[in-house]
């Protein structure tokens, strides 16, 4: 009988040349579509940390799909992986092509879902270069596909709303806040009632975190739309639901924009307060000084913790958080 073809043997192909691995392939029974399949769909939470060792299993991919016959099935996931690649180096263009080989070969296949995820990819990548008119296309595409699949689970009910909250998202990016907010609500009472009768731990939190980043995007359109109490309500129940350790950055982000929405209505003491916080969950650490290596990408929030520290004639903290700006 075949094995199965496991995360830790992906990783160790990765290492191998591409003769080398398909022999490892044929030792494990392994030679087959599903496989060249399986080494795509490994390759993908690659392309982040280690692109090259991405790069090698889609390459043995490519060749175990001409070994095995050139699947149809397999076709997608080969672009749909290269797309990947291409977006982590910087290849806009390229990534655009493969995504769109992707949604073809997908459509062809009559895979919605897998049609609406490479959707959501192509938004991201039209989105990046400012064609948002494109993106809110391809995207409402990917939200119709979804919306008309009867009886979805919860893998596919999420990729539905993943779709329209990238809608929405893109429609704050055109400045239709009023239209952006009302879609983020809808989406936040589905993943309530989603939640509401959740039945399991881990899918319970990670709806909670889904509910808490879209709480931090809902309150930017509520902030657009000058609602400012309807903006630091979200936020404190966005803080409130991203409690779970690999969202702790987002849940400083969270305090971060509530203490830029404090400062702007002149409750600064409670704006401290926010940036204490949010200094804490964004570098660990309640002592900037003590990780500077974590201040790239701090420096707004530096910047807004000096303004309320000025306000409140902190000068010595003051100075201390622009020079953190500076550098």
């Amino acid at each position: 009988m075949p094995g199965e073809l496991t995360p830790q043997l992906a990783t160790q192909l990765a290492d191998l040349p591409v003769a080398e691995a398909l022999a490892r392939l044929e030792e494990e029974s392994l030679l087959q579509p599903e496989s060249a399949v399986a080494l795509a769909r490994f390759a993908l939470p690659m392309t982040e940390g280690n692109p090259p060792a991405a790069q090698r299993l889609v390459d043995l991919a490519a060749a175990l799909h001409e070994r095995t016959g050139a699947q149809a099935q397999v076709v997608p996931w080969l672009a749909y992986a290269r797309a990947r690649l291409a977006l982590v180096g910087g290849d806009f263009a390229g990534a655009e092509a493969a995504l769109q080989e992707a949604r073809t070969r997908w459509q062809a296949l009559g895979e919605p879902v897998l049609l609406a995820r490479s959707g959501l990819g192509l938004t991201q990548v039209l989105a990046v270069q400012g064609r948002y008119a494109d993106a809110q296309a391809v995207v409402s595409e990917a939200v119709d596909a979804l919306a008309a699949i009867p009886d979805r689970d919860v893998e596919t009910e999420l990729i539905y709303l993943d779709a329209r909250i990238n809608a929405a998202t893109l429609l704050s990016y055109q400045e239709q806040h009023a239209e952006a907010a009302a879609e983020f609500a809808a989406v936040q009472a589905a993943l309530a009632a989603l939640l509401e009768s959740a039945d399991d731990n881990e899918l319970a939190a990670e709806l909670r975190a889904r509910l808490g980043l879209v709480g931090i995007d809902a309150a930017i359109s509520q902030t657009y739309l000058d609602n400012p109490v309807a903006a630091a309500a979200t936020l404190a129940e966005a803080i409130a639901l991203l409690d779970q350790p690999e969202v702790r950055y987002d849940r400083g982000r969270a305090h971060s924009n509530l203490g830029h929405l404090l400062t702007r209505t002149g409750s600064f003491a409670g704006a401290l307060g926010e940036f204490d916080a949010a200094t804490l969950d964004m570098l660990g650490t309640s002592d900037p000084d003590s990780a500077p290596e974590r201040w790239d990408g701090a420096d707004v929030l530096f910047l807004d913790h000096a303004i309320v520290q000025i306000a409140l004639n902190l000068l010595p903290e003051a100075t201390a958080n622009l020079d953190r700006a500076l550098v």
